[in-house]
Formats: structure tokens, sequence, C-alpha cells
């Protein structure tokens, strides 16, 4: 039988898919750090969310991490690690459906997420008060938390973060968005064969990169993230509906890169909420991205944020 040229992209897609399944197969899933949290309480419907902390309860105010797009708890890997070797309490998760939590209820919004963590943290005994970290997109939800649960945040740190911006509305606009490929690639099995390659483009841990990988391109994870994405401009519109953060509260802000042609003003804006603070503080990381900023090599520079708001809370 003679195979019709037509017939060889398909041919290759499927060999593609067959590798990354057989990929996945071989590897297994990596061992996993922290716990799984049954969030819902008795008689719910046993919805389980993952957690990972470290550090010593009662060394002051928790450190609680918000991942951005695409992230999950082992983008802290790096930070954590060195906050743990302060002997800091912290406390990293996976938003529902992200990583190794259970999908949870549309949409995914801000009061969505903000409200899944709060039970999580509850549901896992860990009190606040809390310093809330955000990376990205985790820079709508941190303040959301904070406006939404005000007694229990005394401060905020936000690496690289997005800010309040409404996206021009149509599908077309998420058709262009990485996250939408994402979505079609991982449903498809498309990404796995690229994970190893391409899965942690931070620099993290050994065992943080494993999970990095692991989780790099699932379906799940992707459809979630495809989600979120959808779920931005109400996000962006609920914490922007919401009353100021209260001055008092030490903010630091930390940003990486030089100033992109593409988006003028960004770092201004971002050094603004830093400023808003009483007890703000601002620096960027010029040799570091987006992504290396989270990473082993530039980590240290959020958490001397982390260290900032501490040593003001403290005053």
């Amino acid at each position: 039988m003679t195979l019709r040229p037509a017939a060889l992209p398909l041919i290759a897609v499927l060999a593609f898919i067959a590798l990354g399944g057989a990929m996945s197969a071989v590897a297994g899933p990596p061992p996993l750090r922290g716990r799984m949290i049954d969030i819902d309480g008795p008689g719910g419907k046993g919805r389980r969310m993952h957690i990972v902390c470290e550090g010593p309860k009662g060394a002051g105010p928790t450190i609680v991490f918000e991942s951005g797009v695409w992230g999950f708890s082992a983008d802290w890997g790096a930070v954590q690690q060195r906050t743990t070797a302060r002997g800091w309490r912290s406390c990293a998760y996976d938003r529902a459906g992200m990583g190794f939590s259970d999908a949870g209820p549309s949409p995914r919004d801000g009061l969505a997420v903000s409200g899944d963590l709060k039970s999580l943290l509850d549901a896992a005994g860990e009190p606040g008060p809390y310093i809330l970290v955000g990376h990205s997109m985790g820079g709508l939800h941190a303040p959301i938390f904070a406006r939404r649960y005000p007694g229990q945040v005394v401060g905020m740190v936000l690496a690289d973060p997005a800010v309040p911006d409404i996206e021009p509305a149509g599908f077309s606009t998420y058709v262009r968005d990485d996250a939408f490929w994402g979505y079609i690639a991982g449903s498809l099995g498309l990404m796995k064969p690229l994970a190893q390659r391409h899965g942690d483009r931070m620099g993290l841990p050994p065992a943080a990169r494993a999970e990095k990988i692991h989780v790099f391109g699932l379906g799940r994870h992707a459809r979630t993230t495809f989600a979120e994405e959808l779920a931005e401009n109400d996000a962006t519109r609920q914490l922007m509906a919401m009353a100021p953060l209260d001055p008092a509260i030490p903010v630091a802000v930390v940003t990486a890169g030089p100033e992109q042609p593409a988006r003028p003003g960004r770092k201004q804006r971002q050094a603004e909420i830093a400023n808003a603070s009483r007890a703000g503080y601002y620096r960027n990381i010029e040799a570091a991205s987006h992504n290396s900023l989270m990473g082993l090599t530039h980590s240290g520079a959020i958490v001397e944020g982390i260290a900032h708001v501490r040593e003001a809370i403290a005053k």
C-alpha cells in the first residue's frame, strides 16, 4: 500500500502524540511534595487541593505564594527553598484544576480563586496573618484576597505582576493567546514530548523541576489555564471595584528585565503599586526575565522583598 502525501502530516501528528503518551507512561508522576487537602469539609463533595508548606509555624506571618498564568506550587520551588533556609513559614499551592489540585466550578475568576485559597488555608490548619506573594497574574489574585480578607493580610510582595488592564473583548483575542493553543495542544497530547526541554523555563530546584516537567502539557492543566485567561477581565473588574489596599500595609514589587517598547509605562505602573504603600519597596532586576526571576539565579530578589515587608511589619 502506498501512502498518499497528504496523509503524512496526520501520521506525524499521531506519532508525536504516541511519543508523548509513551514518555508520560515511562516517567510517571514525581514524588508529591506537600499534602492533598479536602477543602469541602464534612458533607462536601471531597474536592481536594494541593499545598506545600515549609518552615516552622509561629516564625512570624505565614508567607502564601500565588502563581501566575500556567503556574502552580512548583513555580515557587526556588523562592520557597530560600525562605525555608531563613526559618520562615511559607505555603505554595495549586489553584483548582492546576497542577495536582482537583478542578473547581466555573468561572475561574478572582472571587473563585480567593475563596478557594481561603478554604484551603483553613482546612490545612494554616491560620493568618499572611504575607501574600504573587507572580504575574497572581498580581491580580493576591490583591483580591487581601481586600476580601483584610484582617488576615499584613503584607504583600508582587513579582513582575500583571497590572489591572481590561483586555479587548472578543473571542479572537483569546485565540491569539498562548493559553488557547496550549489548551488545544495539551488536550491532544502534543506538548508532552517537549516537556524536558521547555517544561522548566525558570531554573528550579530538582524536586520542583520534576513537578513542573510532569505537569507541562497536561490537558487538564492547559484547559484550566485557558479558563483562567477567559476570566481574567472579570478578575480585573472585581479588583478595580474593591476599595484600595490600606496604605499602612507594606508592599514590595520586584520586576524583571528592561522596559519593553510594546508595553510602554508598564514598569511605572508596577512601581506605583508599591508607591501607594507608606512602606513601599520597588526594585527591577535588569538581568532577569519574567520566568527566570522565579528561579535559582534571581529569586533572591523576591526574598529580599519579603524581608523588607517582614521588617516593616515588625516596626
